[in-house]
């Protein structure tokens, strides 16, 4: 399993997403070709991305990212797996890319990557509890 990070495209006059209205219109604002040359940039080791589905495996930890196949593009989805060290990587495509992750543990990661380890950890966690629960049945 993995832990998911949606990456929106958020202005920033909204500090938080609790800044953003309930009516505010989300817009497709980066062309796919940029936003896929920015995450590049940022994890040279990315494949297949341009597919909408790219793969990169680091040390002990793996990223699989997706951009969708629409040409013009407001967020992507990172599916992220293993180790501390991958909240830098992610950190890198945050700030390569200006999106900011709705999942509000990870608020301030692009500033400070150690910032979403406490996310990370406690999503480990609680993948080894349902883990262990499934496999005593208790």
């Amino acid at each position: 399993m993995s832990y998911d990070v949606l990456a929106v495209d958020l202005p920033a006059e909204f500090k938080s997403f609790d800044d953003v209205p309930s009516d505010w219109e989300w817009t497709p604002s980066r062309p796919r070709a940029q936003l896929i040359e920015q995450i590049q940039s940022a994890a040279p080791g990315m494949e297949n991305l341009e597919t909408g589905w790219g793969t990169l495996d680091g040390d002990g930890w793996s990223i699989e990212l997706n951009v969708g196949e629409d040409e013009l593009c407001n967020n992507f989805m990172l599916h992220i797996r293993g180790g501390d060290e991958v909240m830098l990587t992610v950190a890198a495509i945050l700030r390569a890319t200006g999106f900011r992750p709705i999942n509000e543990e990870l608020e301030g990661l692009v500033e400070d990557p150690t910032g979403g380890l406490e996310g990370i950890r406690q999503w480990r966690a609680y993948m080894t509890q349902v883990r262990e629960h499934i496999a005593t049945g208790a």
